[in-house]
């Protein structure tokens, strides 16, 4: 019976240091110094899942910052889908984000800013695209997030909607 206390004393005891071990704030700065936010429109809606080209995305990204790590910079990339491997190629800039460009949500306790994507004519049709954020934070660390992937439609200058069937040959 000895045996057994002292074996789950040294359980407990191990057990205590391990818990002290992980709540280490180096170790939470150094793997989550942010938190996502579910990304949406300007609207506070869902993205949609096509575009039209020539059209502006607006996104409203929101973000918690843990133990001081401080955003420097947000770093708006585009990159188009490759079909067959479903990884993104072809990665450029899309805009730059300092401090001065997002806001402290009071009531959230979070960061919000405002991004837009400018879909070129002719660049992206029929192709799917991924808009990513890379986040700097002030004590060096980075952070890559996903925030939209989208098809891209050509658009039609002379499209005629709602024009009731009976008239679609008519339609000059």
């Amino acid at each position: 019976m000895k045996k057994n206390v002292w074996l789950l004393t040294l359980v407990a005891i191990m057990s205590l240091g391990l818990f002290q071990a992980c709540d280490d704030d180096d170790t939470i700065n150094r793997y989550y110094p942010i938190s996502w936010m579910p990304v949406t429109d300007l609207d506070g809606e869902s993205l949609a899942i096509t575009y039209t080209e020539g059209e502006e995305v607006g996104m409203n990204v929101r973000f918690k910052v843990h133990n001081g790590n401080e955003v420097q910079k947000i770093t708006l990339y585009s990159a188009i889908v490759d079909e067959a491997s479903g990884e993104p190629v072809d990665k450029t800039v899309a805009g730059e984000y300092g401090a001065s460009d997002y806001s402290f949500v009071e009531d959230e306790l979070q960061y919000a800013v405002d991004m837009t994507f400018l879909i070129e004519k002719g660049v992206f049709i029929d192709k799917k695209v991924q808009l990513s954020a890379l986040f700097e934070t002030e004590n060096g660390t980075t952070q890559d997030r996903v925030l939209a992937e989208f098809s891209v439609l050509e658009y039609f200058e002379f499209m005629i909607t709602d024009v009731p069937y009976m008239y679609m040959f008519n339609n000059k």
